[in-house]
């Protein structure tokens, strides 16, 4: 009975807000957004911890202003993505440019696969349609939600757009296969991963994370980037395109598993550092190194 009120209440909602222009939602998204900060305390807390224990030199009003923003900007991602996957490449290049296309040329002409990699980052649904609608092979690897009739939802919404998605329960022989046809296997890998994952500092706190990507990386011999989505103002978005380089890692296995995924840490750090309004806080980044006791 759960279930089916919350898909009655979603494919209403969505169906509405999919009437409506892509620039009207995203202003909805940030006014909700900004609403629920207000209103829906629950993460409110985790948030501003992760914000404080990234940023010790800020002051409190600058930690609840990054805060604030957080909310009003993934509020923002919410709503675009209900229309984002059915928008054609001429209307996104109104609003959407992409820097080092260069770098994905390179990678893909040495036959191999890509492998790429990127966090809870800026509206990171509307990064991958972007870069499949400019050309891009793109298979990302993805959570479905619980209620199998949203999925159901979300899956036409993303048919509408050449971006496609690995679901992560079709396994590891799915991911070989998005290597083996030469695409861009590409992984959202920045959450925590528990006592199994690998540890690597993320502003000089270790952070568990999942070493697929580097296992698949380093196995198949394929070349990895990274891509990053910021908000340029109101209405326009720059990506960013990133070489992460492989070939000078050196030791045993584990240890160039280890480096790897300090890497893109690095890289992914060195983004939040510049945009940090743009960082997903509101998850529980380094619980598995015992941070948050008193939550």
């Amino acid at each position: 009975m759960k279930r089916s009120f919350e898909y009655i209440l979603f494919r209403s909602f969505a169906f509405l807000l999919r009437l409506l222009p892509f620039s009207v939602l995203s202003a909805m998204g940030r006014f909700l957004g900004l609403l629920a900060y207000y209103m829906i305390p629950i993460r409110r807390k985790v948030t501003l911890f992760n914000i404080k224990t990234a940023f010790p030199d800020k002051t409190e009003s600058e930690c609840r202003l990054i805060c604030r923003n957080t909310y009003k900007n993934f509020g923002r991602y919410f709503f675009e993505t209900v229309r984002l996957h059915s928008i054609p490449k001429e209307k996104l290049k109104e609003f959407i440019r992409i820097e080092n296309t260069e770098i994905l040329d390179e990678m893909l002409a040495q036959d191999k696969g890509v492998v790429g990699v990127t966090g809870h980052f800026g509206n990171i649904e509307l990064l991958g349609v972007a870069v499949a609608r400019w050309g891009y092979p793109v298979d990302i690897i993805s959570k479905p939600p619980n209620n199998k009739r949203v999925e159901e939802i979300m899956d036409k919404w993303r048919s509408e757009s050449p971006l496609n998605f690995i679901k992560k329960d079709e396994g590891i022989t799915a991911f070989r296969e998005s290597l083996e046809k030469k695409r861009m296997l590409t992984m959202i890998s920045d959450q925590d991963a528990g006592k199994d994952g690998v540890f690597v500092d993320f502003f000089g706190i270790p952070s568990s994370t999942k070493p697929g990507l580097a296992v698949f990386a380093l196995r198949s011999k394929a070349p990895v980037y990274s891509a990053f989505i910021i908000n340029e103002d109101m209405k326009n978005y720059r990506i960013e395109i990133r070489r992460i380089s492989t070939d000078d890692l050196t030791g045993k296995p584990q240890e160039k598993i280890k480096e790897l995924l300090q890497r893109f840490a690095g890289v992914l750090e060195e983004y939040v550092r510049k945009y940090p309004d743009h960082y997903f806080w509101m998850h529980k980044k380094w619980k598995s190194a015992g941070l948050y006791k008193d939550f």
